[in-house]
């Protein structure tokens, strides 16, 4: 008895295989392409490209990533100054995340803010909500002193800002005009929020107490929602039934030689 099986790759589910055969001399297998029998494996590719805090600090407006091989080049832009970002050269997808998925908040023309929390999806800011500016966002996924020296609501501030950015570009890539939080950080996201709605009500980044004052609330759901928003912004972990589990492709593995040819053969059983 021959048993086959896949090494699934990292952003792959396997739908399809690990199957046996009783050898005999002569023995052939085929198996066509798209159809779930002896011979084949199915796999399937998560959605979205996450990246981590250390990519949004150096591209927050400037840049989409389009999830073409090759097109992931340096995010500030190689030796250009100011950082800014040479799109012909080095293949990124101009496309103004603010202009997407943005609100017009002063009623000039264009988009000035982004809807970091709209609890009733009004597109106006409300108590409770949290409007930033791209400056403001950027200042939170800067993520204040370096070192030891964030205190706990700096951490989700920079742990909230990322999956924000995270989710509207998947969104982009995914060709949705009304970007959801992920499911399975949909709930550490909202006590991301409550903390930092609890402890820096004007959003500038400066708690309002002390660490010592924020650790109660912290031991409760903060450490909790970190620990969950990290992952998924470091790698696209995300808590499922009580387990954590990849759920979303890392923005690295989305620009593989692998993914490409998946996208290519995908593309071609739709047609």
């Amino acid at each position: 008895m021959l048993y086959v099986y896949e090494a699934v790759e990292p952003g792959f589910t396997q739908t399809y295989g690990d199957f046996s055969f009783v050898i005999s001399s002569g023995l052939t297998i085929d198996g066509d392409l798209g159809v779930t029998e002896q011979g084949n494996f199915g796999n399937h590719m998560m959605e979205g490209a996450v990246r981590t805090p250390g990519f949004w600090q150096s591209t927050l407006g400037q840049s989409l990533y389009n999830g073409i091989e090759g097109d992931e080049g340096d995010a500030n832009g190689d030796g250009i100054p100011d950082g800014d970002k040479d799109f012909d050269a080095e293949g990124w997808s101009e496309v103004d995340l603010l202009s997407l998925f943005g609100v017009d908040t002063d009623g000039v023309a264009g988009n000035d803010e982004f809807a970091v929390w709209d609890a009733n999806g009004n597109g106006v800011e409300d108590s409770g909500d949290i409007f930033l500016t791209p400056e403001e966002l950027l200042n939170w996924v800067d993520g204040g002193d370096k070192g030891g020296g964030r205190d706990y609501v700096t951490i989700l501030e920079r742990d909230l800002g990322a999956a924000f950015l995270n989710t509207i570009n998947n969104a982009a890539i995914n060709g949705s005009s009304d970007p959801a939080v992920d499911p399975a950080i949909a709930d550490f996201y909202a006590d991301a929020v409550d903390f930092i709605l609890a402890w820096d009500g004007n959003f500038d980044g400066i708690a309002s107490g002390s660490k010592k004052a924020q650790a109660s609330e912290w031991k409760d759901y903060g450490s909790d929602a970190h620990n969950v928003l990290g992952a998924y912004n470091e790698s696209g972990d995300g808590m499922v039934d009580g387990t954590m589990m990849q759920v979303a492709m890392d923005g690295d593995d989305y620009s593989s030689l692998l993914v490409q040819n998946y996208l290519a053969v995908e593309g071609q059983m739709i047609a």
